[in-house]
């Protein structure tokens, strides 16, 4: 049972009130509406190490917080377009095809 423990001292006495609660907190879920494109990358994201997740996310937050998206997008289009997806030996890090 989730229990909250609270301690209140008075100069004469300590007194004890402690105060629970049915509710469970519940894990987090993934969210059933999700279409196959939101599955499909979110599964890749997590095949990712740890560091390059992290950096998914800030790239992600710089995105968010700005005003003017197009540069920060265009920069992401110029360095996928370095990356040549065509070749042989190209295996993607998210589903290694």
């Amino acid at each position: 049972m989730n229990a909250l423990l609270l301690i209140f001292q008075h100069p004469h006495k300590v007194k004890r009130l402690r105060l629970s609660w049915k509710c469970k907190p519940k894990p987090y879920t993934i969210p059933p509406l999700m279409n196959d494109n939101i599955t499909l990358v979110l599964n890749g994201f997590f095949a990712l190490k740890n560091l390059d997740k992290l950096q998914v996310v800030e790239a992600i937050n710089e995105y968010f917080d700005s005003n003017d998206r197009d540069p920060i997008r265009a920069k992401a289009n110029e360095r996928f377009s370095q990356i040549d997806t065509a070749a042989p030996n190209f295996k993607c890090p998210c589903c290694e095809r």
